[in-house]
């Protein structure tokens, strides 16, 4: 095998893995992206403008079908609404769950914790639906 051979191979092999590498760091970033996205799950807490709590809840047994109950009279807000995924529901799905309404998270099950809550100046809209 002559050198030229040599080297085009070695160069065809580093493009290859090159190509294989820039693809996994693509996926990665994608991956990254979506952990910033605001989104809900199923167990999460919300209040209304009249301070009135709810719980975001599954309401089949089977299925994704989920809507807002009233944590004081156990009464639904909205009919059921399907998602595509109960532990990421996406902002648009929760606007449609809301039916018009706005809901400000104030428990976040994934985190385990509660939203710290934003003096009334604050214009920051992240959970505010």
């Amino acid at each position: 095998m002559h050198k030229r051979e040599e080297l085009e191979i070695i160069v065809t092999t580093n493009a290859a893995t090159i190509k294989q590498c820039q693809k996994v760091i693509n996926k990665a970033k994608d991956e990254l992206e979506a952990l910033d996205r605001v989104t809900y799950a199923i167990g999460d807490r919300f209040k209304d403008a009249d301070g009135r709590k709810y719980m975001l809840s599954k309401q089949a047994q089977i299925g994704t079908h989920v809507s807002m109950t009233n944590l004081t009279t156990g009464g639904l807000w909205s009919g059921n609404n399907s998602v595509a995924n109960l532990e990421r529901i996406t902002a648009d799905e929760f606007t449609s769950i809301c039916a018009g309404t706005t809901f400000t998270r104030y428990w976040d099950i994934r985190k385990g914790e509660l939203t710290p809550e934003k003096p009334d100046d604050e214009d920051d809209d992240d959970d505010d639906i």
